[in-house]
């Protein structure tokens, strides 16, 4: 009676131990079990753990994960991403579409990452909650970032292609010196008051010159700025304003010479 008592002690000790030795979520699997309910999953790295879900859950929500947290490794900066540089101009600018089109990503990276935990490793370990820190890191970088760029007006409104094309034909069309222009119409104007003849073609090519330059600045002002002042940066603006005032100055100009008769 009294070996079978010390046997039923022994089994019972030897029960707890094993009990207490078995793995709990996140733990090594390799050498002992998991918990009751809990699974031995293989990492990508080939370690394996206890996980609160199983192989195949795992493996699906770790592919949603790849997909979707492509790029955001440590060190990741807005200007670092590809969507940054795809929209960057010859002027230094972006489309301001793209920090919505990466705050959707990463917002969709850190939701995968969080899923994937509390499926599979109870909210996960520190690395885990590291990675999903790095990614809110992130998110928060790129509002501030977007916030500084439209303050700066350092972005553009409307399709990369277009804006392309439009400040093309903006920088061949405004590589204009305004302060030779208005010296040389300031002489002829002066010139004119005095009752002096003028050479008319002169003005009139300063002023076709101007209007093409007018013409570029306005497309590019409507279409990548949605002609907003807000939105507009100053050296765009600026530029308009001269090719303006010239035009402006070109036809009085060419209209009070012709009545009074001043064109050679």
């Amino acid at each position: 009676m009294k070996n079978i008592f010390l046997s039923t002690i022994a089994l019972f000790v030897m029960m707890s131990n094993c009990q207490a030795q078995l793995k709990k979520v996140n733990e090594s699997c390799k050498e002992m079990p998991c918990e009751n309910g809990l699974t031995c999953v293989t990492l990508k790295n080939g370690d394996k753990k206890c996980a609160t879900c199983d192989q195949s859950s795992l493996d699906g929500f770790t592919r949603n994960v790849d997909d979707y947290c492509k790029g955001f490794e440590t060190g990741w900066t807005p200007e670092s991403s590809i969507e940054f540089k795809e929209s960057l101009a010859p002027d230094g600018r972006v489309c301001v579409d793209v920090f919505d089109i990466m705050l959707e990503k990463a917002k969709k990276c850190k939701e995968a990452r969080e899923y994937r935990e509390y499926k599979c490793w109870a909210d996960g370990d520190d690395e885990h909650k590291g990675a999903i820190k790095q990614v809110a890191e992130s998110i928060d970088r790129m509002s501030k970032h977007k916030y500084r760029q439209i303050q700066d007006k350092r972005v553009y409104y409307c399709s990369k292609s277009y804006y392309d094309s439009r400040l093309s034909t903006y920088n061949s069309r405004c590589n204009l010196n305004f302060p030779d222009i208005n010296q040389k119409l300031d002489i002829m104007k002066n010139s004119m008051k005095e009752g002096k003849k003028v050479d008319c073609g002169d003005i009139e090519d300063y002023g076709k010159s101007c209007e093409y330059c007018l013409q570029a600045a306005k497309d590019l002002l409507y279409d990548g700025f949605r002609n907003n002042s807000s939105y507009t940066p100053d050296e765009y603006s600026d530029v308009f304003k001269q090719a303006e005032k010239a035009v402006n100055l070109t036809k009085e100009m060419q209209d009070d010479a012709k009545s009074k008769s001043l064109c050679e």
